[in-house]
């Protein structure tokens, strides 16, 4: 019962399915407003918060970012607050389980947008034994 609960106070999103791949789009000013919420706060790592804070447009980040956790947690069954986003030294986004989440995990993909009030993510698994077929043996449509 408690989870539900939990569950009905977050910030909404909508999703789509692509097979194994998710895009989870949310508002970044529904968000905004739940960035006061230390329950909320709790689901991002310092190191998220602390580039957010960095930033002009912290909430869109913040926005993104829960976005791409909706969209793990869908594809992985796990609550989202498993999740979080590290940044390589060149900026690239990557997705990985916190280290208390403690759960065999494939890798994941991850891609991060915000513009305005809306953020998303799409995030899928990374599997390196996925043949894709030639170009030419598509038939045109």
């Amino acid at each position: 019962m408690a989870s539900q609960i939990v569950r009905s106070s977050l910030p909404s999103f909508s999703q789509k399915r692509f097979g194994l791949f998710v895009l989870v789009e949310v508002s970044c000013t529904e968000v905004s407003t739940y960035l006061s919420s230390p329950e909320f706060l709790k689901g991002f790592s310092k190191a998220e918060l602390h580039y957010a804070q960095k930033l002009a447009k912290g909430d869109q980040s913040l926005s993104a970012r829960y976005a791409a956790k909706q969209a793990a947690a869908t594809l992985s069954s796990l609550p989202w607050q498993s999740f979080e986003i590290l940044r390589s030294p060149e900026g690239v986004p990557s997705l990985v389980l916190r280290p208390e989440a403690d759960y065999p995990c494939q890798p994941l993909l991850v891609s991060l947008t915000h513009d305005g009030d809306r953020a998303a993510a799409y995030v899928g698994w990374k599997s390196t034994n996925v043949t894709l077929p030639k170009l030419d043996e598509y038939e045109p449509t």
